[in-house]
């Protein structure tokens, strides 16, 4: 059962993912590196929020990193219902924000929980990519995570892009060493439709449209395009801000690769929401992974028919509209 207190960022309660949270907070309280991985917007960042709250709620110590605002801003989320926070952000505060001392900054926090009893760590990195030396430091705190005897139990859990997961040899180091993976997929539709209903209320905007309809012909079921749905504030303006990111996210494989815009385009016209892996030439596959780098489609890895989702149905109407003016 959701914790009844914990709001999301934009202010609704925590939907679904019963699965998902009982699989990592295994992981975690058992030690472990996890690596989340799903496409953009679709909740990892607040699955991962709301774990802490959770583990908060248990005695737990957490730093919670988003990469770009570590970077940029130089901030540092602390969960912990034991530890002095102001006390141990003092502490902290000629390494906080540089990259090259991080690995400092994770022995510090680890000596501070122990000598505060936490009853356990974890450490939260959102979009490690970000960082200048993520592959060296990334290893280094895999090695010193999996391969090191603790006193209490000691977590890591990254979140990551769908195309990054699939694409990175970073990624693919860390699962030789023994990271574990969790795809986070779209919500089930019960959930977004309890969603659809309650944001509708907090953001003050009534699309006319069932939310049935809103989660199999344009959202998917990402709560995340359901959230710039509605600010946009009718679906119009929603399709016209998507077409504007997919023309941008296709001169950019045009200009990268050999593909040329036309044929790009007309094979996204005709994808299916299945392709059957071991049925496509090397050509086809090539492109799949252009267009999932650039977070246009996504898939699993690890499976042979791999579906592609939540925003096709769109992408091909805008598809079929740009070869019909042509």
């Amino acid at each position: 059962m959701h914790s009844i207190e914990y709001r999301t960022r934009i202010g609704t309660r925590f939907y679904d993912r019963e699965n998902e949270i009982n699989d990592l907070l295994e992981l975690i309280e058992r030690s472990s590196y996890t690596i989340l991985w799903g496409p953009k917007n679709v909740g990892k960042s607040e699955l991962l929020r709301y774990i802490s709250h959770v583990l908060e709620n248990k005695g737990w110590f957490i730093y919670y990193i988003d990469v770009r605002e570590y970077l940029s801003r130089k901030q540092l989320s602390i969960y912990s219902g034991t530890i002095d926070h102001r006390s141990f952000l003092e502490s902290i505060l000629d390494v906080i924000g540089l990259p090259n001392r991080m690995l400092e900054l994770f022995e510090r926090g680890y000596r501070y929980a122990l000598e505060e009893r936490a009853k356990g760590i974890l450490w939260v990195f959102d979009e490690p990519h970000y960082l200048s030396n993520a592959k060296a430091f990334l290893e280094a705190l895999i090695k010193r995570v999996i391969y090191t005897l603790h006193e209490k139990p000691l977590s890591i859990a990254l979140s990551v892009s769908d195309g990054w997961f699939i694409d990175s040899d970073v990624v693919a180091s860390l699962l030789e060493y023994g990271a574990y993976h969790l795809f986070i997929d779209e919500l089930d539709l019960d959930s977004f439709s309890k969603l659809y209903c309650e944001l509708r209320d907090i953001i003050g905007v009534k699309i006319d449209l069932e939310s049935r309809v809103l989660y199999d012909r344009y959202t998917g079921g990402n709560p995340g395009y359901l959230i710039e749905l509605l600010r946009s504030g009718s679906v119009g303006e929603w399709i016209a801000s998507v077409e504007r990111m997919f023309l941008s996210r296709l001169e950019s494989i045009v200009r990268d690769t050999e593909f040329n815009w036309r044929d790009i385009v007309e094979y996204i016209a005709g994808l299916p929401r299945e392709i059957d892996l071991l049925g496509i030439d090397k050509s086809e596959y090539l492109l799949i992974n252009c267009l999932l780098r650039r977070n246009l489609v996504y898939y699993d890895m690890f499976s042979t028919k791999t579906t592609v989702k939540p925003l096709i149905p769109v992408y091909r109407e805008i598809a079929l509209k740009i070869l019909s003016r042509r």
